[in-house]
């Protein structure tokens, strides 16, 4: 059976020119010359693309993020095509596949892939993560494990994966469960049968873009969430200027188990009572924030974020108020997305 995958490019090194001084410039070439490029073209599928942006992963906007989401939900419904494939700047690719995870539908196989080195590059990554990609949207099996990412022949899911390394080809890892499955030029070797968080169909944002209750079409903007790295020596009269800004949402990236100051704590728990959401997660890549350990989260009106990173804890609560829901509410996503 001939299986119809659509490509959504969005640029990246993937898609990246090198320069004479060692550098490089993302999003330089189209989604047509980068198929181009493939060592093999798969003969049991139909491909089109379509070059929804052009940039560096560094300038992902949320509005890219929109409308890579009603595109993925347009295709879907609309039964365009058998599975997706989003080429993606490595960078920011694991929220960006995050974010998908959570308001898309899961009907048909979604999977992002990207390059640690540019298209001209001696020795390419980008045609073989590419590749790979394409044979791993036309398996039936990738639809009920959410959105994927497809690198260097492992395959992550989006709720799990972090980009760990700054240029090394295996950039990526799964933290703390490891990769879900293996692609081998056409063959796909799957080491689970599900993934234990909610995705796609089963969240409860998806559920809300079905039931009308979230629009991200209109111009929808997500709520102004920021992160807040925390490190020793932080003066107070930085934290005191930083935390007064204007914020829907604050995530702190802690240190170990999310911990923070004194100082800090109180100045959060203010915000926390004038309705300003506050997330506990950690800067560590492999860490965990529980309740009420060295922080009194009930009594500060906190929330923590469990293993999420600070970066897919901040899109979590960006999308939990744009629904507009209550703190304890808040905290259940956390535990169970």
């Amino acid at each position: 059976m001939v299986k119809r995958i659509h490509i959504l490019a969005t640029g990246g090194t993937i898609a990246g020119t090198a320069d004479k001084h060692g550098g490089y410039a993302a999003g330089q070439i189209s989604v047509e010359a980068l198929l181009d490029s493939l060592p093999s073209r798969p003969q049991d599928m139909v491909v089109s693309f379509e070059q929804l942006a052009n940039v560096g992963s560094q300038s992902i906007t949320n509005d890219i993020w929109c409308r890579l989401a009603n595109r993925i939900n347009k295709i879907s419904n609309e039964n365009l095509a058998d599975g997706i494939v989003v080429t993606h700047g490595t960078d920011t690719m694991e929220e960006t596949a995050y974010f998908l995870n959570l308001v898309t539908p899961g009907q048909i196989p979604v999977v992002l892939t990207g390059a640690m080195k540019p298209a001209d590059a001696f020795s390419p990554d980008g045609p073989e993560n590419l590749l790979s990609a394409l044979y791993l949207a036309a398996g039936t099996v990738a639809a009920n494990l959410g959105v994927l990412i497809v690198m260097n022949s492992a395959i992550h899911s989006a709720r799990y994966i972090q980009k760990t390394g700054s240029n090394q080809d295996n950039a990526f890892q799964s933290i703390p469960f490891g990769p879900v499955g293996i692609q081998r030029g056409d063959t796909t070797h799957f080491f689970v049968n599900g993934i234990s968080s909610l995705h796609t169909t089963h969240t409860a944002f998806s559920k809300a873009i079905q039931t009308g209750a979230l629009n991200l079409q209109d111009k929808f903007s997500l709520p102004a969430v920021n992160i807040l790295y925390v490190h020793a020596g932080m003066q107070d009269e930085m934290l005191r200027h930083w935390v007064a800004m204007p914020h829907h949402g604050i995530v702190v990236a802690g240190v170990g188990s999310g911990n923070i100051s004194r100082t800090l704590e109180s100045l959060l728990a203010a915000q926390a009572a004038k309705g300003v959401v506050v997330v506990r997660s950690t800067r560590l890549a492999f860490g965990h924030v529980a309740r009420n350990v060295e922080v009194d989260d009930n009594q500060q009106g906190f929330v923590v974020a469990g293993s999420l990173n600070p970066a897919k804890a901040r899109i979590l609560l960006q999308l939990a108020l744009a629904l507009k829901l209550p703190l304890p509410q808040i905290q259940a996503l956390y535990n169970t997305h």
